[in-house]
């Protein structure tokens, strides 16, 4: 006798087949018509002694409900929902992952992490949901866990170019250089004409392997010449096999800060300050590229003085810290420290007058930026520095102001920034024509700008001329990325040409 167990939602079935004997089963060349028999209508009787359980109504309604508030990103309600479902559904992933998106959008880290890992029990995650577990991995502190995960899913990547530069992003994000630099050249293979890849693989190989930075930076060299100057100045950098290792990283450090990759700079600084921990100027410049980064840097600035309290690099970044943080009066003592020692240095006493206005002392501040052009009178920056900050502050304008944007401007003709300048001085004094007329210029030299836009329609407001003050106004509104000059604009549209 055979016995077979069933078991199904809680019941439990014992069915007995006898057996008609092994040995006439064995003896023949086809199943008898008994053995057929069963094996037709066993999963018939089956059927009939253990019910299927149906879905029952809450469940289903918990479902829809949830899927409905994962829509409109209701995520209490959605997640609150999306348990009901899993209390008896325990076994779906989607409703586990979805849980976990509404529970990282309730900042719920670790529900998060505990729902998108019951759904890897199950299957492999989606793209979005992967990026979200390992960015709920960091919130709680956990960034070898996101790592590890964002490392694995890159070399899991079935040759999706854009899911691996996506995965690379994040992985930069968390200062996992040599993931990034794996997951970009598992990129590079699927699109190596790119310039996106190439130029990104150029500027991280820089940091840990220059020579092999070179090839991927000539090709994006081709394309990014003009709007990327510090590629050039990379592959020349590189090119340069008789310098020091650590010079060379520090040089290309100072590169990378001139590009803007901050984070990229930090990792030079980084490497450097490892090799030479006595060097003061490393550690400045590690300071400035971690507070541009990450907002940090504190403790490498101050690492900096303690190792060189005369440094005027280390001073003065230190200032800018404050500055940053707006703490004006802490960063005074390093400043004017700075300029005591650097007489001759027009640039330190720039930035103590600017410093100096943070703290709204104006007429200090406006006595070191006149020392500053009289230190550097050939100095386009600062003349435009004292321009700037006459028509800020409304302070002698009609003559110090004007004079010196008329100045800057005759340093760099054509110059739209100092353009706009003289133009914005001028309209301050009343003379609008000739406003209009160097505004338009630097308008026409540069007309992705909002602020000239916006300057421009300003002429136009006191003009009385509605009608291409609304022109210039929208336009400032609609490139603006500082929402200051797009509410700006808006107001005064609103305000004094209402209608347009």
């Amino acid at each position: 006798m055979t016995k077979i167990y069933l078991h199904q939602t809680g019941v439990s079935s014992w069915i007995e087949i006898r057996a008609v004997g092994s040995d006439i089963i064995k003896g023949m060349k086809r199943p008898s018509k008994l053995i057929t028999l069963l094996l037709i209508f066993l999963p018939l009787v089956l059927a009939g002694v253990i019910p299927l359980a149906p879905r029952s109504a809450a469940v289903r309604d918990a479902n829809y409900k949830a899927a409905a508030y994962s829509n409109d990103q209701q995520w209490f309600s959605a997640a609150e929902n999306w348990k009901i479902v899993l209390m008896v559904e325990e076994w779906r992933a989607d409703a586990s992952e979805s849980l976990g998106r509404s529970e990282y959008a309730l900042k719920h880290y670790e529900a998060a992490v505990f729902s998108f890992e019951s759904a890897r029990e199950v299957r492999e995650l989606n793209f979005d949901n992967i990026i979200l577990l390992g960015k709920s991995y960091l919130q709680l502190g956990r960034a070898g866990d996101a790592q590890d995960l964002w490392r694995q899913f890159s070399l899991k990547s079935p040759g999706d170019f854009k899911f691996l530069m996506e995965v690379a992003s994040r992985q930069r994000e968390i200062g996992d250089l040599f993931g990034t630099v794996s997951t970009l050249l598992d990129a590079y293979r699927l699109e190596p004409e790119d310039v996106q890849v190439n130029y990104l693989l150029g500027t991280h190989l820089a940091v840990i392997q220059p020579q092999s930075a070179l090839k991927y930076l000539t090709a994006a060299e081709k394309t990014l010449a003009a709007t990327h100057p510090g590629i050039n100045d990379l592959i020349s950098e590189i090119s340069q096999t008789d310098l020091d290792t650590v010079y060379r990283t520090l040089r290309i450090g100072q590169i990378l800060s001139g590009m803007e990759e901050w984070d990229l700079a930090a990792q030079a600084f980084n490497l450097v300050v490892r090799s030479v921990p006595e060097n003061a100027y490393a550690w400045a410049l590690l300071g400035e590229s971690k507070q541009h980064a990450d907002g940090s840097g504190l403790e490498e600035l101050e690492k900096a003085l303690q190792l060189d309290s005369k440094s005027n690099v280390a001073n003065a970044l230190m200032a800018l810290y404050y500055r940053r943080q707006n703490k004006p009066d802490l960063a005074l003592p390093y400043l004017y420290k700075a300029v005591d020692d650097n007489r001759k240095e027009a640039a330190w006493q720039i930035e103590l007058g600017n410093t100096l206005a943070d703290t709204g002392d104006l007429q200090t501040a406006l006595k070191y930026l006149k020392s500053a052009v009289a230190t550097a009178p050939e100095s386009t920056l600062a003349w435009q520095s004292l321009a700037e900050f006459c028509f800020s502050h409304n302070l002698e304008v009609s003559f110090t102001g004007v004079e010196a944007a008329r100045k800057a401007l005759s340093l760099d003709p054509g110059n739209p920034r100092l353009q706009d300048l003289m133009g914005v001085g001028l309209m301050i004094n009343g003379d609008l024509d000739s406003a209009e007329r160097f505004i338009s210029e630097a308008v026409k030299a540069d007309p992705s700008n909002a602020g000239y836009h916006l300057h421009y329609g300003q002429v136009f407001l006191q003009k009385k001329d509605c009608t291409q003050a609304a022109i210039e106004l929208r336009q400032a509104g609609s490139l603006a990325q500082d929402d200051r000059i797009r509410s700006n604009a808006e107001r005064l549209l609103a305000s004094y040409c209402p209608g347009y």
